[in-house]
């Protein structure tokens, strides 16, 4: 890997692949091991993205997919071709003017993402939304805690925008919507706490039903100006500022009393359900969040986790294994219904969650996930975690998410229906689904994969909410069709496009105008074929799987036949279909000498049918092996010189089970075949260099498959007992000279293109990819054992990539391109996001939350921490996990990413006890503490 792709592996398209080199066919992909993926980072910055472009995108008629620098362009025409469908477009009579000279950006080679201005015409242009925050706070807690709640609301109220619209509501037994737009006293709606309320009902209390919104059917709403009702609950943050502080200072604990040995009864499925209701009404469509600042469980109304009784406890990963958590199930499925409702008003649930307890992150993870929300566990509100995350929500900066929208911010809404992200890609590639922060939108279509994956059956997601370091997780498929089968001879190159929409960050822009990012990736392709070898010193044994072999859809594989014992035919694979044009359910059980060879596929004269069937009959009786050149005309007359090999197929028991036949076409003469069969320079073509690599393996293949039980084995003498065939060999060489050669030829081609898919595979994102997929696996299949999966799919990436001698342990060498993923696996398994023990269910939750939307370097620390080594000797280095890095003059940093430890070694720690870095005599012990700290 080159110098600057180490140090921006994502590139500019936020783009990395577990293998960057595909295969082109289904049974090559999973033989693998690790599955095709990649992750995007949607809106992470770059300082090669050129500025927005001020016009909409020019898409394709038939599949809408975006003009990008991989379009085939006819300048003289006005006309590109898609890569993805190969239709022709024209362009329209604003790009009248490009030639080569005068190319507009998305042609550009080197710009691959780009951002464009969009204009929505349904939208009024003089209307503008500003964002909108309805704070949501649990007053079931201590007065200490309610202080600093109400001190860190000061303080985010501060630094919002002025214009930005700010609601308030607080929860405990019941649910107070508090009307800031009522400034002469405090006025406040009180809902009951201990039963689910209909959102009509909420609306009706509220006095906003004539606000109210119809979503229309698909599933979205168009933003709308706000009514005078609505202004009664959501104001400006300047104009509402000394109301919200007076609420504020009047507001305290929850007053319904609670009994000795009891839970106090905190609705807080209740409260979001109202908060839900509210901004559905006043801001459909429209940006906005939900902050939820949870501190205890829910034990009233809809959404409870656990009973008011503190005899019973919280569910445990035990509880939730053996399905005793009577509200588990119940509270999971009204929070998905609540997402749903937010998903389709396009708004986002936050949670900051602070107690010593849990607090049903566990139950109310699908909402948060599905809106694209934040989440954040401490242990109390005072604790620096809460304080200095919720301050970095809103504060400005390049080390904050900047919800207050000037040039540095980052964290972007998804407004009205423009809040999605759409793939599009090759017809050789399926989608099976997304692992991240965003919803399917069941827009189903050709590119949807049979299997399902995280959020899948759709080609488009909804996004609620985005942010600069949100990180989705796309897994493919490749097509079982033929068409997937067949040699890259027209495009050896696969196609992925991501297009994301949403609105920009400047509130004060026009809703019309919207931002809509670009990013198209391009992946080689190659055809693969994989067996495993184990190479001792005296043989080297190259086998197939029968049945393996027969069934395979690999265009690699000749056209394969087989008989039973009275010479009918049992086999007929993908090979001979395309050959002959004759299906095997049609040729299945009809008499190969007469039936197939003589009626289906006319021989051209009667000697060609006798020395068929003399062949046949032999081959079944076990008599030595023979070539017979055979000429016919397929279903559609075509007229196919070849040769048929035939040899008897044995049980284990030695019993004759019939004839096993593959056919050679015959394309080429002797000396053409023989320049072919020469190793090829990487300096050809690819449409060569596949071409002669194709040759190479049927040829080898076919004579392989001449011997007993389709394998070719080459002993200690090296003898054989088949005659040298003169016609298809050059003169003077015998035929065992000519098999290891054309094996040698084989053996180095394979290699050759193993070398290239080894050389593509991106360890970190591997290594990420398995735990994503490891930890839905956990939540969405029963008795999942993610340990011994993990172990299985390690011992097949090394039987697979990796080179040993049979019984010599000490002789497995492993490609460098994986030495870091057993590392990775050894760590991912002991991990908290696989091994749950000493975690409750709502740390479990929060862990893979932020697994599944951190980027791939943020990522990697979770699974492998990173320790680096400070000492006056050298530079900052890293260090192995190990106590053998741990010395007396060392600062040792261990960053896991939800924990920073330093560890001073023995000589560091007594400098420090006396003071050293803070003499001025000292300094260097002073910049060296500073440094590491």
């Amino acid at each position: 890997m080159s110098e600057m792709a180490q140090k921006d592996p994502e590139g500019v398209d936020g783009v990395r692949m577990t293998w960057n080199l595909w295969p082109r066919t289904k049974v090559e992909a999973s033989k693998c091991v690790i599955p095709l993926a990649a992750t995007i980072a949607l809106l992470r910055p770059h300082p090669d993205i050129p500025p927005t472009l001020p016009y909409a995108p020019l898409r394709c008629k038939t599949c809408s997919s975006v003009l990008n620098p991989f379009s085939r362009v006819d300048l003289t025409a006005k006309i590109w071709i898609c890569p993805f469908c190969y239709n022709r477009n024209h362009f329209p009579p604003h790009y009248a003017q490009i030639s080569e000279t005068n190319l507009p950006a998305e042609l550009y080679p080197q710009y691959t993402t780009l951002e464009y201005q969009l204009n929505n015409s349904n939208i009024n242009p003089n209307l503008t939304h500003p964002p909108v925050f309805l704070f949501l706070l649990d007053t079931c807690v201590i007065a200490e805690e309610l202080h600093f709640l109400k001190s860190a609301l000061r303080q985010a109220l501060g630094l919002l925008p002025d214009n930005a619209l700010v609601g308030f509501m607080s929860f405990g037994t019941q649910v107070q919507v508090h009307e800031l737009g009522f400034s002469d006293i405090s006025k406040v709606y009180v809902f009951r706490g201990s039963k689910d309320i209909p959102k009509d009902q909420i609306l009706e209390q509220l006095g906003l039903t004539a606000a109210r919104r119809v979503y229309p059917k698909g599933g979205t709403t168009l933003a709308q100006p706000p009514s005078a009702a609505v202004t009664r609950f959501l104001l400006p943050a300047s104009d509402c500022e000394y109301t919200l502080n007076s609420v504020l200072d009047e507001l305290q604990t929850d007053q319904w009393p609670v009994s000795i040995g009891k839970r106090p009864a905190r609705c807080t499925g209740v409260a979001l359900s109202v908060a839900t209701g509210l901004l559905g009404a006043c801001n459909p469509g429209t940006g906005a969040r939900i902050i939820a600042l949870v501190g205890g469980p829910c034990t009233e109304g809809p959404g409870s986790i656990v009973s008011k009784d503190l005899s019973d406890p919280l569910r445990s990963h035990k509880d939730l294994d053996k399905d005793a958590a009577p509200y588990f199930k119940k509270a999971v499925k009204f929070y998905e219904g609540l997402a749903k409702q937010l998903v389709i008003q396009g708004h986002v649930l936050d949670l900051f969650a602070s107690a010593l307890d849990q607090v049903g992150v566990a139950e109310i993870k699908v909402a948060v996930e599905k809106t694209g929300g934040l989440v954040v566990l401490s242990e109390s509100f005072g604790h620096s975690v809460f304080k200095d995350s919720f301050k970095r929500v809103f504060e400005d900066g390049e080390q904050s998410h900047g919800l207050c929208f000037n040039k540095h911010a980052h964290y972007l809404f998804c407004l009205f229906n423009s809040g999605t992200l759409e793939i599009n890609c090759s017809k050789e590639i399926k989608i099976q689904g997304i692992i991240g922060p965003c919803t399917s939108l069941e827009k189903k279509g050709p590119s949807v994969a049979d299997s399902v994956i995280g959020e899948g059956n759709t080609t488009t997601w909804k996004l609620c909410g985005l942010d600069k370091s949100t990180c989705l997780t796309v897994l493919f498929d490749l097509s079982s069709s033929d068409h997937s089968n067949t040699p890259t001879i027209t495009n050896p190159q696969l196609y992925l496009q991501f297009l994301t929409s949403y609105q920009s960050p400047n509130g004060a822009a026009s809703l019309g105008d919207a931002v809509g990012g670009m990013a198209t990736t391009r992946i080689n392709s190659k055809h693969f074929l994989f067996w495993f070898r184990s190479h001792t010193d005296k043989e080297v044994k190259l086998g197939g799987d029968y049945k393996a072999i027969v069934q395979s859809l690999s265009p690699l594989i000749p056209p394969i036949f087989s008989s039973d014992e009275s010479a009918c035919c049992s086999e007929w694979n993908a090979a001979m279909e395309r050959l002959t044009g004759w299906k095997r359910d049609e040729v299945i059980g009809k008499l190969l000498p007469s039936e197939i060879f003589g009626s289906f596929c006319r021989l051209k004269g009667q000697d060609n049918l006798t020395n068929v069937m003399i062949l046949i009959y032999r081959g079944i009786s076990g008599q030595d092996y023979e070539k017979l050149p055979v000429g016919f005309f397929d279903r559609n007359g075509e007229f196919i010189q070849s040769s048929i090999i035939a040899n008897k197929r044995i049980d284990a028991g030695g019993n004759i089970l019939g004839c096993f036949c593959f056919l050679q076409v015959v394309t080429s003469d002797l000396n053409q075949l023989s320049e072919e069969h020469k190793p090829i320079s990487r300096e050809n073509n690819s449409e060569s260099k596949e071409l002669a690599y194709i040759l190479q393996e049927i040829e080898t293949t076919t004579l392989s498959w001449s011997l007993s039980q389709a394998e070719f084995v080459e002993g200690e003498t090296g003898e054989s007992d088949l005659t040298p065939n003169k016609e298809g060999l050059a003169e003077g060489r015998e035929l065992p000279e000519a098999l290891k050669d054309i094996k040698d030829h084989l053996l180095w081609a394979y290699s050759f293109e193993k070398e290239e898919l080894v050389q593509g595979f991106d360890q970190e994102t591997g290594a990420v990819v398995m735990a994503r997929l490891a930890s839905i696996k956990m939540e969405t299949e029963e008795a999942f054992d993610a340990t011994r999966w993990l172990d299985r799919l390690l011992i097949r990436l090394c039987s697979k990539f990796g080179d040993y001698r049979k019984d010599d342990p000490s002789s497995f060498t492993l490609n460098p391109s994986f030495s870091l993923f057993p590392q990775f696996m050894f760590n991912l398994r002991r991990s908290q996001f696989v091994q749950v023990f000493n975690n409750s269910p709502d740390e479990t939750a929060y862990f893979r939350m932020l697994l599944n939307r951190e980027n791939i370097s943020n990522a990697v620390v979770m699974i492998q921490p990173s320790l680096i080594s400070y000492s006056f000797n050298s530079l900052p280095a890293p260090a192995l996990l190990d106590v053998a890095s741990i010395s007396a003059d060392r600062i040792l940093l261990l960053d896991s990413y939800f924990s920073v430890v330093i560890f001073h070694g023995m000589t560091i720690a007594q400098w420090r006890n006396m003071g050293y870095h803070n003499q001025p005599e000292h300094q260097a012990c002073t910049h060296f503490s500073y440094i590491s700290c």
